[in-house]
């Protein structure tokens, strides 16, 4: 079978991960409304339904994550849901253009499966694979789906960080 081919991917660092398992979605929701509220950036919001339960991931730039957390672990008490956890250190991958529909993903999970690598968090959609890693790990899954994809010659590009600006255009 060939190896599949990647236009284009990018890192990103320093990130935090706030994961929740268990959750309502409307606890979920207002977890989101009250990060947003804060002015906090998500860049990855990752959550799925789990037999009627909410698991997933926020990931944020790692100065904010500890806020997040604390923000999450108030809604929990309040709502008597999960504790959620925090990965103070994780950093994500963003490959496009995700052709092929979900071929690119099942052999990145398979590529990293094989080098005992697990993502925290995986998303899809029409234009992209992200897959979120521990601080310690994303080192290894690039050598991982280096080796497993036909790369570009573009290198892999680390991405800064895009912060919200702290005033709201109203229209």
């Amino acid at each position: 079978m060939s190896r599949p081919h990647v236009s284009g991917w990018r890192q990103r660092r320093g990130l935090g991960l706030v994961m929740i398992n268990g959750w309502t979605w409307g606890g979920a929701a207002a977890l989101v409304q009250a990060l947003t509220d804060s002015r906090l950036n998500l860049p990855f919001v990752l959550l799925q339904d789990a037999a009627g339960a909410v698991r997933g991931g926020l990931a944020l730039d790692q100065g904010a994550s500890l806020l997040a957390a604390d923000t999450a672990e108030y809604l929990a008490r309040q709502n008597r849901l999960p504790v959620p956890e925090l990965c103070p250190a994780a950093g994500a991958l963003l490959v496009h253009p995700l052709r092929g529909g979900l071929f690119l993903a099942a052999s990145a999970l398979s590529a990293l499966s094989k080098g005992g690598v697990a993502p925290l968090a995986t998303g899809t959609s029409p234009a992209a694979l992200s897959l979120v890693f521990t601080g310690a790990d994303l080192p290894r899954a690039i050598e991982l789906l280096s080796a497993a994809w036909d790369l570009s010659d573009e290198p892999l590009v680390e991405q800064v960080a895009v912060v919200q600006s702290a005033s709201r255009r109203e229209s």
